[in-house]
């Protein structure tokens, strides 16, 4: 059920028509469940969230798979930090949706491949100017669909 309405939001934010022609009625639960943005929205992010990182810095929640995936990937922090200033707006999941740490924030999803791995990457900002965030960065646990990219869709 949710690959198909996953892939139904894909349709629905490829091909307006798909909206008009058949399905409008579902459109408001779809987009509850799993807003999409446009891709210059996801630009717009991805540039302030690097602009913050430059200017404020970037905190990383310490989790445990966040941690253990720098194990696992054989990577360094200061790698880590590379691949998130390296994310363009093909490598978006979803997003974005309501951060329940900060209030009135928003939290948004991404992917990235390293050493053939999928990586799961959430990111947010708060509203008052302060560092950004990575909530996650570690093996992703199901099958992330890029809709703005065919190669890796």
């Amino acid at each position: 059920m949710f690959l198909l309405i996953h892939i139904l939001i894909i349709a629905v934010s490829r091909d307006r028509s798909f909206i008009n022609d058949n399905s409008s009625m579902f459109l408001p639960l779809l987009t509850e469940v799993y807003p999409m943005a446009r891709i210059q929205d996801v630009d717009s992010f991805l540039y302030t969230f690097k602009k913050r990182i430059q200017d404020s810095g970037l905190i990383f929640y310490q989790r445990h798979k966040n941690l253990q995936a720098l194990l696992d990937l054989e990577i360094t922090a200061k790698r880590r930090t590379r691949i998130i200033r390296g994310l363009k707006p093909v490598d978006y999941y979803r997003g974005p949706r309501e951060d329940q740490v900060v209030e009135g924030g928003e939290y948004w999803e991404f992917g990235k491949e390293v050493k053939g791995i999928t990586v799961y990457i959430k990111l947010a900002l708060d509203n008052d100017g302060g560092p950004a965030c990575c909530y996650s960065f570690h093996p992703a646990e199901r099958p992330i669909v890029y809709p703005f990219s065919e190669e890796k869709g």
